[in-house]
């Protein structure tokens, strides 16, 4: 009843959505007094969250886990199942949208696995690699279990897999995981050639924090952070960070003038080498 007035009405100051909200946590908590049934209650929880449109009980796996119980969990995946194990299995490059409705059963599929630890978690998200984003979400989950070298693996993966489709928050990702790693020569490189193929304010304080955290932003010639140590290009110079945060703006006076190339970025290269990372002189 609640969710066909959801579709009947302007909800654009989300106050109906605020009902639905309070109406599920009102069920949780008599739930939590009359105690039903823990496998009926959870089949009847996964049945709903996956034909509702406005995500009703969508956070259920959590949120009941204590009226449920392993019992009721369990009967609530195996609900999910059906629906989730009848999903194509997607690979790099393959075409999902005509796929239909792949996010209910995903999303409470990974919820569930969640549960259980990040390798079964990673199996899930595995299951739909149709996209570079799913490699970086593999990663970040397995980072955040402390497998660093694990997710590196996995953001090695995903650019080898969409040689024609490059998503920056990998190599982002990348570029952390080797900073936590204590690494941060290859945060600097990776960085680098960030800043070289998209220049940006943040790219270049990203890459000043690597390359300062690896001693060699103040190194000439420098062999990693050369390409914003150039004094000039050509009529825009790139500034050092100023110590104080107010000349922040300052650091790329005119970022649409930075070329792509790392040899645009050199006036002189060092040793004749063009790349982001020319060797020492």
């Amino acid at each position: 009843m609640l969710e066909d007035a959801l579709g009947q009405v302007d909800d654009s100051n989300g106050e109906v959505g605020a009902l639905a909200g309070r109406a599920q946590e009102i069920h949780l908590a008599a739930c939590e007094q009359a105690r039903p049934d823990p496998v009926e209650l959870g089949e009847r929880l996964a049945r709903w969250a996956l034909r509702s449109d406005w995500e009703i009980f969508l956070d259920s796996p959590n949120s009941y886990s204590d009226v449920l119980g392993e019992p009721g969990l369990a009967r609530f995946e195996d609900v999910i199942d059906e629906r989730w194990s009848a999903l194509r299995r997607l690979e790099p490059g393959d075409d999902k949208r005509w796929e239909g409705n792949r996010f209910r059963p995903t999303y409470l599929k990974e919820m569930l696995a969640a549960r259980r630890g990040v390798d079964a978690l990673v199996e899930v998200i595995a299951h739909d690699l149709a996209s570079p984003y799913q490699f970086w979400r593999v990663a970040h989950a397995l980072a955040e279990a402390g497998r660093i070298e694990d997710a590196l693996g996995w953001l090695q993966r995903g650019p080898a897999s969409f040689p024609g489709n490059p998503d920056g928050r990998l190599a982002e990702l990348a570029a952390d995981l080797h900073a936590r790693a204590g690494r941060p020569e290859a945060a600097t490189d990776i960085a680098c050639q960030q800043f070289a193929e998209r220049p940006s304010l943040g790219g270049y304080q990203r890459l000043h924090g690597f390359a300062t955290a690896a001693g060699v932003w103040d190194s000439p010639p420098c062999p990693r952070a050369g390409v914003v140590l150039s004094a000039t290009l050509h009529t825009s110079p790139i500034v050092r960070p100023s110590r104080s945060s107010s000349h922040a703006a300052a650091l790329i006076r005119h970022p649409s003038e930075v070329r792509t190339n790392c040899r645009d970025f050199i006036p002189r290269p060092v040793n004749g080498a063009p790349s982001c990372t020319p060797a020492l002189a």
